[in-house]
């Protein structure tokens, strides 16, 4: 797959389930209307499908369908928290901002979606999740802002920059000089503040 690397502005990153999208929150909510009640601080690994199956014996294949059928309604998918659109709206005034996802989504639904919030960004891109890594490297991007501990370890090891949006399966993941938490939305500006 070839990408676009030359931008003039400082790129950057950015993941849509359970950083932009409140992915698992629909999810939770779906499943407790159909009696199976999972609290998002029970899940402890980024791999929510396997989560999923050991809380409450969800098969993967019905957890992807309900994923998909919740994007389907884009109007329904919640933001992340309050904060996502307006720090996002700053973000992309002062960079170069790829949103990049492996979500199982269609692109023209997320892009529906992205639209409906009013989030701005300059391109989209969606991928398989291990290519995640090898597009931040190889593509000349600054920044990552991530849910997932995984990916932001393999950043951090390229030595590029990364936010962790807070979840609860990503709470092993220390600071250090190339690794930022964010509680939230809000807390994004100040940490790339604290880079820049």
């Amino acid at each position: 797959m070839t990408y676009i690397t030359s931008y003039r502005h400082p790129r950057i990153a950015v993941d849509l389930d359970n950083t932009l999208a409140g992915t698992v929150k629909a999810q939770l909510k779906t499943y407790k209307k159909e009696g199976i009640k999972i609290r998002k601080g029970d899940i402890h690994t980024p791999d929510i499908q396997t989560e999923l199956l050991r809380l409450g014996n969800i098969k993967p294949d019905k957890s992807n369908a309900v994923l998909a059928k919740i994007w389907e309604n884009t109007k329904s998918m919640p933001l992340q928290d309050k904060s996502t659109v307006p720090v996002m709206n700053l973000i992309s005034s002062l960079y170069s901002v790829t949103i990049l996802t492996a979500t199982i989504a269609d692109l023209a639904l997320i892009k529906e979606w992205l639209s409906i919030n009013s989030i701005i960004y300059r391109n989209i891109i969606k991928l398989p999740y291990k290519d995640k890594v090898r597009f931040v490297k190889e593509c000349h991007i600054h920044m990552f802002i991530d849910d997932d501990p995984i990916l932001a370890k393999e950043v951090d090891r390229s030595d590029k920059k990364v936010i962790v949006i807070n979840q609860p399966w990503n709470n092993s993941v220390a600071e250090n000089s190339n690794i930022r938490r964010a509680k939230s939305w809000s807390d994004v500006p100040a940490l790339l503040d604290h880079w820049e």
